[in-house]
């Protein structure tokens, strides 16, 4: 299956329940993410492999889903500690 990035933005766009500011929280056990209408956790044994850009953080369940994590929401030193955190817990599966 493909998957167009135009395609994936305009359905992002239909899902307004999904927009808005969101807490993220991370653990030993996993990251948790709050927003208005939504809380979720994923553990880390889900997580598969975090990829970075210039922008964001993206962190792989599977080979085609994955959690992205805006890089503006970090600190320069948070996200060193991330790397790291991240860089901990994949390796230690």
């Amino acid at each position: 299956m493909l998957v167009f990035p135009m395609r994936v933005k305009r359905d992002y766009k239909k899902q307004t329940q999904l927009m808005g500011p969101q807490l993220l929280a991370t653990s030993e056990a996993g990251i948790r993410f709050k927003g208005d209408n939504f809380e979720s956790e994923t553990k880390w044994a889900l997580f598969g492999k975090m990829r970075e850009t210039k922008r964001v953080f993206m962190l792989y369940v599977g080979n085609k889903s994955f959690e992205i994590l805006p890089k503006r929401a970090f600190s320069p030193s948070e996200q060193a500690e991330f790397r790291e955190l991240v860089s901990q817990r994949l390796t230690n599966q």
